[in-house]
């Protein structure tokens, strides 16, 4: 007779599996070999070795058995003294190997589809499921916002980290979505505001005329006084060119503001905007994204 045992009779693809058959006979010790082979989800045999007996027993180690289930037989080949046997049937079941990697949704019942009134906030939960011990450091942050609009972390800014440990924890973080700079957190305010040098931000509240007339309003003043120097011009010429430039100066600074619609100072106006959250690994891939589709009434 021939019995069959393993060391596991659920594993992972790529483990290894350790499989043992124990020959005996009334009539002595059986020598020769054993075969072992298998099936799978009720396939033809598939051979996976042959082994030696040693004092009655033969001992085979694979990493090579499929995914799904896999019937395993062990067959003693008999030689001149002992008749040919097959094991008992082992069954093994073998799941597919999860790769390290996870996912960022929207945590239901937070929709995805966010109406908001002007001036208010909107609420919404996100969900990170790391899969298979996935482990890194992920930066959340959003693309896409109405102008004045702003995507608050519970940092109070609109980014924020989330350190996922290889231990395949569920993380939340919540997010609210500003549509006024005067209840946006000044943290998440500051960082919408674009560099001067750079270009602007699509979600920044600040005209891209304002940085520069900060720029351009003190040297236009000293290039004035110059010129008034050079061209010896009387007090009340010059007087008539400063007042020229200061008008000129408030219709632009006026109209940088106006085209804010009232942003930097108000709320959002009226919008429709296909908002983007997205997280980005530290150590690069991976990069998951979650669409929230915002409304901004008046």
């Amino acid at each position: 007779t021939t019995t069959l045992t393993a060391s596991s009779t659920s594993v992972t693809y790529g483990t290894n599996v350790t499989l043992t058959a124990t020959v005996g006979s009334s009539a002595g010790t059986p020598t020769g070999t054993v075969n072992f082979s298998y099936t799978n989800n009720g396939g033809s045999s598939v051979p996976l070795g042959t082994v030696l007996l040693t004092n009655g027993a033969a001992t085979f180690s694979t990493t090579a058995l499929p995914v799904g289930t896999d019937s395993i037989t062990a067959t003693y080949a008999g030689n001149s003294s002992f008749a040919t046997s097959t094991s008992n049937v082992v069954t093994i079941v073998v799941i597919a190997a999860v790769l390290p990697s996870y996912t960022l949704t929207v945590v239901p019942p937070a929709p995805t589809a966010l109406t908001i009134v002007a001036g208010q906030t909107g609420n919404t939960t996100l969900t990170i499921t790391p899969t298979g011990g996935y482990a890194n450091t992920l930066t959340l942050n959003c693309l896409n916002l109405p102008s004045s609009a702003y995507c608050v972390f519970p940092n109070g800014a609109q980014s924020t980290t989330v350190t996922l440990d290889g231990s395949n924890t569920v993380v939340t973080v919540p997010l609210n979505i500003e549509t006024n700079a005067a209840t946006a957190p000044p943290l998440a305010r500051m960082q919408a505001m674009p560099s001067p040098f750079g270009p602007q931000s699509p979600s920044s509240p600040v005209s891209p005329i304002l940085p520069a007339l900060a720029f351009w309003w003190p040297g236009s003043m000293a290039g004035l006084a110059a010129f008034g120097r050079r061209k010896n011009l009387s007090k009340t010429r010059q007087r008539m060119l400063q007042l020229c430039l200061l008008v000129l100066m408030t219709g632009a600074l006026a109209a940088g503001i106006s085209g804010c619609h009232g942003g930097f100072f108000g709320p959002t106006p009226a919008a429709i905007s296909n908002v983007t959250v997205q997280s980005v690994p530290a150590s690069g891939g991976m990069i998951r994204t979650v669409h929230l589709n915002l409304t901004v009434t008046q």
